[in-house]
């Protein structure tokens, strides 16, 4: 009995400032067997005063005990102690940091030293294959996730749609809901006093130019969301701002919605410069990418449609004609092929990236000295836009990229 009462002192103490229901102790049990007191963890719901319960043979069963209440004065408490917790947690990795930190420039032999810098000898002291980024070893400061309390004073939640598990992003949709409503509402009692539609000078075509915010923008406003919740956000908001009379809530929705200034000019693209050499002669000079390859192409005006790449004539240098017909393009569709002479050079890549990258340094070459129509005629060709393709890499497990290795039975 001592034992059993101790045991249930011991367990009123631990569990003090927790709001149990029911109650786990370990009590002593006779054995029959080896005639020594036994452990063994007995529950018993809570009910009454405190109170040893027996059976038939007055051996204890339970220990009956009265817990305290929860209170917001626990809570609080509780909520401090933890916040003190993480306090020290985060100085202790701090202070682990700034160890860690002082032996690297110590290894490096610099005083004071960058993130980037730290990141770079990180590289060169512990090389890594991972290919994963992320996975590789990395020099950060320590960043714990502060704690908030969502409980006001009064014990309940800060936000009427706490239990929603994304109170914020609800709360949004709830209000763009409502204002759908009410812009409804409105619709209907303008048909009934014989308004059809708006007129044109209060709409002002206000909803054309703008778009929903983005998924990083939304988030920073709602908090962690997926992609399913963020189109569920922009089909409402779209639905909203497609009804006539939306623009009563014009300033209330825009605060959703990003727009882009038309009226400014676009940034004027730098093009090629016109010079002359010394026999006269107009050229500019351009250069061209594709995969790996580099191009650099010096186009003359007057000249007789010669066409040399490296040093070579273009016919020796690719003897494939598919690669002259790429080279060629753009010449052929501003009709230039025998009045123009080309020096292209060309380096990295196999012959057709290098072909490539030359086409498109010879299209901007020709766009100081052809036409608006002709230089539209290029754009529509496609002959401007860099081919971005890379080649895929290999598989684990697989022959190729693609490919996959043959079937076997056995």
């Amino acid at each position: 009995m001592a034992a059993t009462r101790e045991v249930a002192l011991l367990v009123g103490q631990i569990h003090k400032h927790k709001p149990l229901i029911r109650c786990s102790l370990i009590i002593q049990k006779y054995c029959m067997c080896t005639g020594s007191q036994q452990p063994q963890l007995t529950h018993r719901e809570v009910q009454r005063s405190g109170g040893i319960v027996t059976n038939k043979y007055g051996e204890p069963l339970a220990v009956e005990l009265v817990l305290p209440k929860p209170s917001l004065k626990n809570y609080c408490a509780d909520f401090e102690e933890e916040l003190k917790q993480h306090e020290i947690k985060y100085a202790h990795q701090l202070a682990q940091y700034k160890k860690a930190r002082g032996h690297l420039q110590n290894i490096i032999g610099l005083k004071q030293m960058s993130t980037l810098n730290r990141n770079r000898s990180l590289k060169n002291l512990f090389p890594s294959g991972l290919f994963e980024p992320k996975a590789r070893p990395m020099f950060r400061k320590p960043f714990l996730k502060p704690i908030r309390s969502s409980v006001r004073t009064d014990g309940r939640p800060s936000h009427y749609l706490f239990y929603t598990s994304k109170p914020r992003y609800y709360e949004v949709m709830n209000a763009i809901a409502l204002k759908l409503e009410h812009i409804q509402r409105y619709e209907e009692f303008m048909v009934s006093q014989g308004i059809s539609k708006p007129s044109s000078e209060a709409m002002m075509s206000w909803a054309d130019g703008g778009r929903p915010m983005t998924l990083k923008t939304f988030q920073k406003k709602c908090g962690h969301i997926s992609t399913q919740d963020y189109l569920r956000f922009v089909l409402l908001l779209q639905k909203t701002v497609v009804q006539p009379y939306s623009y009563i809530h014009r300033d209330w929705i825009n605060q959703f919605r990003r727009f882009f200034d038309r009226t400014r000019p676009p940034k004027d693209k730098k093009e090629p410069k016109i010079h002359v050499d010394e026999k006269g002669r107009q050229y500019s000079v351009a250069e061209g990418k594709k995969k790996t390859s580099l191009a650099r192409v010096k186009l003359f005006v007057k000249g007789t449609g010669e066409v040399t790449v490296n040093g070579k004539p273009m016919v020796a240098y690719f003897p494939k004609a598919l690669d002259r017909e790429q080279l060629l393009s753009p010449l052929d569709v501003t009709k230039k092929l025998t009045t123009t002479d080309v020096e292209a050079e060309a380096i990295l890549g196999g012959h057709r990236s290098q072909a490539r990258a030359i086409r498109i340094a010879l299209s901007k070459c020709l766009t100081v000295f052809v036409s608006e129509e002709e230089r539209e005629m290029l754009r529509l060709a496609g002959l401007f836009k860099r081919d971005s393709r890379i080649r895929e890499r290999k598989k684990p497990g697989q022959k190729k990229a693609r490919k996959k290795h043959t079937w076997k039975r056995r």
